[in-house]
């Protein structure tokens, strides 16, 4: 009877020994599969990492280049508003009363003079003043053709003599009138 039941005991236990061992085995087998799976999952994610890394990098310069841009789009928007309010200023500025003061002739030149008012005369005198002082506030050039520029210095002085306010400013230069020919011819 003892050997009846040892056999079977021994096929039992080596079968639970076997069970035990084969379970170890199994758990050790998925350990390293699952390390494996965790590893290559863990490479994965490094490599997206460094690839999302790059990807930032490459983000933040565009960001960096937009904000760039906008700060040159702004300074050159700023630059072409300053410019509008020159040439609106320019403009103001380029308007200029002409006095034209004689014919040209073909022998004689151009004399151009600045223009004036004279500050103290209207003060002294608004009402004295034959042209209107608004006139004054822009450029005022008197156009004289003369032979010499002495003729054109006494023509300017008749048209504008001092009790009329009007001060005489530099000659702006003289130029010869073969263009005049052309225009009286």
């Amino acid at each position: 009877m003892g050997n009846a039941f040892t056999l079977p005991l021994i096929v039992m236990s080596l079968l639970s020994t076997g069970g035990f061992v084969a379970v170890v085995a199994y758990g050790l087998v998925r350990a390293a599969m699952m390390r494996r799976a965790v590893d290559a999952a863990s490479e994965r994610r490094s490599e997206e990492a460094a690839a999302l890394g790059g990807l930032k990098e490459t983000l933040d310069e565009k960001n960096r280049m937009v904000a760039e841009r906008r700060l040159q789009r702004q300074r050159a928007h700023e630059r072409l508003e300053d410019l509008k309010r020159r040439m609106a200023a320019a403009k103001q500025d380029r308007i200029e009363f002409v006095h034209e003061l004689s014919e040209p002739s073909p022998r004689d030149r151009l004399f151009r003079f600045e223009l004036g008012i004279d500050r103290t005369f209207l003060e002294d005198r608004p009402d004295d003043c034959p042209f209107s002082p608004e006139i004054w506030r822009r450029r005022n050039v008197a156009e004289v053709w003369a032979p010499s520029a002495e003729a054109a210095a006494e023509l300017l002085g008749k048209a504008f003599p001092p009790s009329t306010g009007v001060a005489r400013g530099a000659m702006r230069g003289a130029e010869v009138a073969r263009a005049a020919e052309e225009v009286v011819s």
